[in-house]
């Protein structure tokens, strides 16, 4: 009985002694592929599916993602660069949304709002020409003073149609996906340098 306490107790000391320098042994390099990241350059179809030039190029329309960890788990952008230690690029990136997202609510309004005022308008208009019937004309409408024009209303409507397209490209991205790859492999490198993690072995 004794034999079999000592010997539990032996193993019950080796094992995690083991388990803490195989765990320290690879807590760098773990660490690194959890926290490196990636760019990844957005590729466009064609009308048939291809996404290929006939030089078997990739068509890149210029977009890019960002990942991070060993599953490339997807990032916003904002948060690619509080990563890479780029505040200055995060508060142009998030002015240049700001003003996206305002052209476009703003856009929505004169849009949605001018359709209604055109349709109201309209109905006004055909509203009072069938008040009275007579033969005299311009008996059966409003005086011009009093009346508004539905071409107003579609005047609004299409300001706020130019303005949604105007949105639709505004880029908020201040850099293309050559300097975010850039980006990510420099703190890639510095990540490296403060685990202590060799290039081979962050390749590996």
């Amino acid at each position: 009985m004794r034999l079999a306490w000592f010997v539990a107790l032996i193993v019950a000391a080796v094992l995690p002694a083991g388990a803490r320098a195989q765990s320290a042994s690879a807590g760098p390099q773990a660490a690194y592929e959890r926290d490196a990241v990636g760019v990844r350059r957005l590729v466009y179809p064609l009308r048939d599916g291809t996404m290929a030039d006939e030089q078997g190029h990739a068509r890149y329309d210029g977009r890019w993602d960002a990942f991070r960890g060993p599953d490339h788990h997807p990032i916003d952008e904002g948060a690619f660069y509080r990563i890479v230690g780029r505040e200055d690029l995060l508060a142009r990136y998030e002015h240049r949304s700001r003003i996206r997202i305002g052209v476009a609510v703003g856009s929505g309004v004169l849009l949605l709002g001018g359709s209604i005022l055109a349709t109201l308008t309209e109905m006004m208009e055909r509203g009072a020409q069938g008040v009275v019937a007579c033969a005299s004309p311009g008996c059966g409408q409003l005086p011009p003073s009093q009346s508004i024009s539905p071409v107003w209303g579609l005047t609004i409507a299409g300001t706020g149609l130019i303005g949604l397209v105007i949105a639709h490209y505004i880029n908020p991205t201040p850099v293309d996906a050559d300097e975010a790859d850039r980006l990510a492999r420099d703190y890639d490198e510095s990540l490296r340098d403060r685990l202590g993690v060799t290039e081979t072995a962050a390749r590996d």
